[in-house]
């Protein structure tokens, strides 16, 4: 997202008002810890999914024949300690098998019977190993798949153009005009105020929310809050401000998730940025959780102005193991996220106010691993899922500066977004090696489970948009 040219130009002219002082820790306050690593995998504990956590694409159920123990290329009858060898392919790495005829057999006849149970059968189709063509969605985890429409309502509605006829434009002049700000006075707020003249107020607050998917799959949710205030006196003299001045901005962000009924919190992120009444020392504040962690955190004073620009994320992983049936198969495994999540900020505080903005963002992408607990099949997970790629730049000025002649309050509060909740797919599978009893001598029998599948929610766009100038002296 692109932050606004007017909020970059007036920070070019605000960093020139005042010498820039080293920054240091807040004196008196004690000291966070801050986890500097790379951060251990969350893991939560093994989630065994029954039948009340599916639903079973169940058939008529099919008559059991029990097969004799063959050749796989010929169909004659043969030894049952003869060994037969194949080639199975476990959450992609490839394995030979090599057991007994009679054991194999066994493993077959009762996967079979399990499989008629549903009203499916191993010998299905005709599928060769490698060139699976129409395997059966046997199940998916059960989730209400109206929630996961109804639930855009909870996306932003008050979005608006920024080029909304109700905006008031706010005109910075000319460069010369510009050139000027330096005059105000910064080193030290002293200014006479105007005799019974209330301040000038700027307030603004917005909290918008995106939650989407189903906490018994997948689930997750941003919330973004942006907040300014600011009361500005009215001064005797142009190009001074008063040191009665006072003005905030504060920003968070929060990113949770879902993964088979567990949550957990991907990022919680504060800045808060404060030009105090009196002369008091101006306080910036950033802090930055990863995963319940606290990854980042800075908390620093300065006399007369305070800049930063930063970019900080952490990598995550979230570890959810799963035991599922898929039939008479069970697939062992986990799933779960992987990405990273941080904040990105560029901010200026001075004694004329505050101008900057703030993007705290996320990329998490689901993943799987699974196994096979059966010598005769192979199996795995497959995951396409975008969890959450979102980032929420949340724009904010309350300052004084020129507009041409004469000082005024700039007044500005922007949040765009760029979010993709959700989109794609997570399943696991099982297949079974069936002797076809000619050549090849094997086929390949699929069977899949959905944990989620949906086309998900993509959005950009502006939710607030003001941007104003307030005469300050008459």
């Amino acid at each position: 997202m692109k932050r606004r040219t007017a909020i970059n130009a007036l920070m070019c002219c605000m960093l020139i008002t005042g010498m820039l002082y080293t920054t240091s820790a807040q004196p008196g306050k004690p000291v966070k810890p801050v986890f500097a690593g790379t951060l251990p995998v969350k893991t939560f504990p093994l989630k065994t999914i029954s039948a009340n956590d599916i639903s079973i694409n169940k058939l008529a159920t099919k008559t059991f024949k029990s097969t004799t123990v063959k050749n796989p290329n010929t169909g004659t009858p043969t030894n049952p300690d003869s060994v037969l060898t194949f080639t199975v392919t476990t959450d992609g790495k490839e394995k030979t098998v090599k057991m007994k005829a009679g054991e194999y057999y066994d493993q077959l006849n009762s996967t079979e019977k399990g499989y008629n149970a549903l009203g499916y059968s191993v010998f299905d189709g005709d599928e060769l190993p490698g060139k699976v063509k129409s395997p059966v969605k046997l199940q998916v985890q059960k989730m209400d798949v109206n929630k996961l429409s109804t639930q855009v309502t909870t996306a932003p509605k008050s979005i608006a153009p920024k080029n909304s006829t109700t905006t008031t434009k706010l005109a910075y002049g000319s460069t010369s005009a510009k050139a000027k700000l330096p005059t105000v006075t910064l080193e030290k707020s002293t200014a006479q105020i105007k005799p019974g003249i209330m301040p000038k107020s700027v307030n603004h607050n917005e909290v918008k929310r995106w939650e989407f998917g189903d906490k018994s799959t997948f689930q997750a949710f941003l919330e973004v809050q942006l907040t300014t205030h600011g009361d500005f006196f009215p001064t005797v003299n142009q190009g001074e401000v008063s040191k009665n001045d006072e003005c905030k901005l504060h920003v968070e962000g929060t990113v949770g998730a879902c993964v088979l009924k567990e949550e957990f919190d991907v990022l919680k992120a504060k800045a808060h940025f404060h030009l105090p009444p009196n002369d008091a020392d101006l306080t910036a504040s950033v802090e930055v959780d990863v995963l319940g962690v606290t990854v980042y955190d800075i908390d620093e004073t300065q006399k007369v102005s305070w800049s930063r620009e930063k970019d900080f994320h952490k990598d995550l992983s979230v570890a959810a193991p799963f035991v599922v049936p898929l039939g008479p198969i069970n697939v062992k495994g986990e799933v779960g996220v992987k990405g990273s999540a941080g904040i990105k900020y560029d901010v200026l505080l001075n004694r004329a106010g505050v101008s900057g903005s703030v993007t705290p963002y996320v990329n998490v992408k689901g993943y799987g691993e699974a196994g096979i607990d059966i010598l005769i099949a192979g199996g795995g997970v497959g995951a396409s899922l975008t969890v959450c790629d979102a980032e929420v730049t949340a724009s904010a000025s309350a300052l004084v500066a020129w507009n041409g002649p004469k000082l005024s309050i700039v007044d500005e509060f922007d949040i765009d977004y760029e979010v993709n909740f959700l989109s794609g797919r997570v399943y696991c599978y099982a297949y079974v090696m069936v002797p076809r009893f000619g050549l090849p001598p094997w086929k390949e029998k699929r069977f899949e489970h959905d944990f989620f599948s949906w086309d998900g929610y993509k959005k950009s766009g502006n939710i607030v948009h003001v941007q104003n100038s307030i005469p300050l002296n008459f």
